[in-house]
């Protein structure tokens, strides 16, 4: 899961004659945007040692399973075969290291079972560098679009993205 924040840029062509428009363009923020479970206990992808994070300890684990340092379920050697060629191996190890180097926060990963659902909240906070900009120029306020993207893994049917749009101020989006 990842998700990006939107506005309106805003059009200063004739900012010189006193005039500024809403632009015909989004603009970006930076915003943090994160994500909370419902259920602490709802299991995350590539979480090896079921400590409920996925974090580098994770790659540790199961670099020492593959090294025979310890030993792994059969069920964490089925599901880390991550390049799918049929053995667990330091190829698998790699590609865990680099998901988890490329970002991955505890909850940008979250397995639900076929059939099944998980509820999924999600907080944008603005920074100040934003609110500032749309205090400057929408001195009546403006929509902030926040997009949420759901991305399926390990060849499962990949889900539309979602949507929530909402006022800026508010820090939750509800019925995700």
């Amino acid at each position: 899961m990842d998700g990006s924040v939107l506005t309106d840029q805003v059009d200063l062509t004739y900012a010189d004659l006193g005039y500024t428009f809403m632009g015909e363009t989004s603009r970006e923020l930076s915003a943090d945007v994160q994500f909370a479970a419902q259920n602490a206990e709802l299991p995350k992808l590539y979480d090896v040692n079921g400590d409920g994070k996925v974090d580098m300890t994770d790659v540790q684990v199961l670099l020492d399973g593959v090294n025979g340092l310890v030993e792994l379920t059969e069920s964490v050697q089925a599901d880390f075969d991550l390049n799918e060629d049929g053995f667990l191996d330091t190829a698998d190890v790699q590609m865990l290291y680099e998901k988890i180097s490329a970002g991955m926060t505890e909850l940008s990963l979250v397995e639900v079972p076929a059939g099944g659902s998980a509820t999924v909240y999600v907080t944008v906070t603005l920074s100040d560098a934003d609110k500032a900009y749309m205090d400057q120029y929408y001195e009546n306020g403006i929509y902030v679009d926040g997009f949420v993207r759901l991305r399926a893994e390990r060849g499962c049917r990949r889900p539309e993205p979602a949507l929530c749009r909402f006022l800026r101020g508010l820090e939750r989006c509800p019925n995700l």
